[in-house]
């Protein structure tokens, strides 16, 4: 899936940021397509961790993000910050970004994250979102149940179709909350 969005990853220099179960995913399969991985998670020893069992990997804290940022050609956010319903949050700006900069988050809910905007605004044009990450996965789970493989693009519309639908209701909703709070401040 990033492949498809930049060709070869062999020597590009990727800045992934967390250190969970998606991350550690992330940085083995680039590791062995020969990425060169750079793991920036807030607890450093977790970073250190999975960079210890990779080749060409390395780690950080979350401290000068922009400096590695700034080294890296991809930025892969694995972490669940700006899931909804923390939607504003944002471990990067675009101040921090430069435009040749290839961003993929894996957070699908909402499908255009903060972080997304902000590479928006910093003038990247390769940005990728989570869905695809979230029908492969699905994917892989039916095939192994089922011995059928999906069609991927009925699913990635379906998908993107409900979060669409949802992504709605909660406005929909929260516009709805304000209006009663505004009310009751009001009495």
């Amino acid at each position: 899936m990033l492949e498809s969005a930049v060709g070869s990853v062999k020597g590009k220099r990727v800045l992934i940021l967390g250190a969970g179960g998606a991350a550690k995913a992330i940085a083995f399969y680039l590791a062995s397509a020969g990425a060169l991985v750079k793991i920036a998670n807030r607890t450093i020893e977790r970073a250190a961790e999975i960079a210890s069992k990779l080749e060409n990997a390395s780690y950080t804290g979350l401290d000068n993000l922009e400096r590695h940022i700034a080294d890296a050609d991809i930025l892969v956010n694995a972490t669940s910050v700006g899931m909804y319903p923390k939607i504003e949050e944002t471990l990067v700006t675009a101040e921090m970004m430069h435009s040749d900069l290839v961003v993929f988050d894996i957070v699908y809910n909402p499908v255009e994250t903060r972080l997304l905007r902000e590479a928006k605004k910093a003038g990247v044009k390769r940005r990728i979102d989570g869905v695809k990450m979230l029908v492969f996965q699905g994917a892989a789970s039916f095939k192994i149940w089922t011995g059928i493989s999906p069609p991927l693009d009925v699913m990635e519309s379906a998908v993107r179709k409900a979060l669409q639908s949802a992504n709605s209701k909660a406005k929909s909703e929260a516009k709805s909350e304000a209006k009663s709070k505004e009310s009751a401040l009001e009495r």
